[in-house]
């Protein structure tokens, strides 16, 4: 006696593709009764850095969360920008890992919610023997002690006007 058993397999795939806008609605307390216009959240300003560094082990260390904070809170602590606006990609090939820093301001009715300039000259003003020194600190703070080494090799503009293009983000290039 033979006993078969059949399984099917259905995948179904859905993408849906469309532009949200999020809107604020303001409270109506001018005293009129009537709401104020609702304010509204435009394309976001892409402020961006990179640079590329020598690391110990690039595998493990692109994905140690650990190591993503350090970058985070190193900016953020050298410059007093919101660590919330910041983010680090880390990716490498051999040795090399390249970080890449975005800063994103939010917009909100044509207006920038941080001084674009001010924020481009906190992150002109770091030095890269600052940034190495705070975040060789943190790394260790963060992952352990010499688990991981990392010496910086070049400090470069980040994404290519082209790109923030295909982004439709603005974009302010920066480099140390």
């Amino acid at each position: 006696m033979t006993a078969t058993n059949t399984t099917h397999t259905t995948t179904v795939t859905t993408v849906t593709t469309g532009t949200m806008t999020t809107v604020y609605q303001k409270p109506a307390n001018d005293g009129t009764g009537s709401a104020e216009e609702p304010e509204q959240e435009d394309d976001p300003i892409l402020l961006a850095a990179s640079m590329k560094l020598e690391v110990n082990d690039p595998p493990n260390y692109v994905q140690d969360v650990h190591v993503r904070e350090a970058y985070v809170e190193t900016l953020a602590n050298l410059t007093s920008i919101d660590a919330s606006v910041i983010s680090v990609d880390l990716t490498f090939s051999d040795v090399i890992v390249t970080a890449t820093f975005k800063v994103l301001i939010a917009v909100v009715d044509g207006a920038p919610v941080m001084d674009v300039q001010a924020t481009e000259s906190l992150i002109a003003g770091v030095t890269p023997s600052a940034f190495m020194e705070l975040l060789n600190a943190k790394v260790d703070e963060k992952a352990g002690a010499g688990v991981y080494t990392q010496t910086l090799l070049e400090a470069d503009m980040a994404l290519p006007v082209s790109m923030a293009r295909v982004l439709r983000l603005p974009l302010a290039m920066l480099s140390w």
